[in-house]
């Protein structure tokens, strides 16, 4: 039977709040039922989101030098005449290729980060270290919601420091597991080297 356009809004606008939030803070056993049973709701519609979920990738994006340019969207003559308001988009501009980069990392592997950071010392600072966004399209006409967003990203500095405040992090990463080594040392690379990184859930809703 097909499900309600309601419904269908409530379940997965639930699972996309949750997720992200699984993912920057963690989830309480409360929520954690609540997951479990839109993931049973949603089965009814998508009878393998569970799987399909926990084999996406996770979008790793990390931007330095960025800039954004202002654009107006273009009118109708009887728009104009009638002075009907539209909103401004903006879009970003890159002057060098290397100034964007995107990595994946598989969603088990970015959760057991997630806990990782939080036993190393870092729960109350990592949802502010690595944002995450979901349907964020950095290269699409950006909103000025969008753009408060990414301009409210971290200070590389500020993220940079705060790993650099747990002590023997490489150690603890390295005793972990070797995929947890280099992630560590990606993230401080890279914002060392003055890049912002957030993560983007959307493939996690791509069925």
């Amino acid at each position: 039977m097909k499900m309600r356009k309601e419904d269908l809004i409530r379940i997965y606008g639930g699972l996309e709040e949750l997720r992200q939030k699984q993912v920057s803070k963690g989830l309480s056993s409360t929520e954690e039922r609540k997951l479990e049973s839109l993931l049973t709701e949603a089965e009814v519609d998508e009878p393998d989101i569970r799987q399909s979920q926990w084999e996406s990738p996770v979008n790793v994006f990390a931007l330095k030098n960025e800039r954004f340019k202002e654009q107006p969207v273009k009118r109708g003559l009887l728009q104009r005449l009638f002075q009907r308001d539209y909103p401004e988009y903006h879009r970003l501009i890159m002057t060098k290729e290397e100034d964007f980069i995107r990595k994946q990392w598989p969603f088990p592997f970015i959760l057991e980060l997630r806990q990782f950071m939080e036993e190393a010392g870092l729960g109350w600072d990592w949802p502010k270290m690595l944002p995450v966004t979901i349907y964020q399209d950095i290269f699409e006409h950006l909103t000025e919601e969008d753009l408060d967003w990414f301009k409210q990203l971290p200070d590389p500095n500020w993220s940079q420091m705060k790993f650099l405040e747990i002590e023997d992090m490489e150690m603890k990463a390295a005793a972990h597991s070797e995929e947890m080594l280099e992630a560590v040392r990606w993230l401080r690379d890279h914002w060392d080297k003055g890049y912002k990184i957030y993560l983007d859930l959307t493939e996690l809703f791509f069925f």
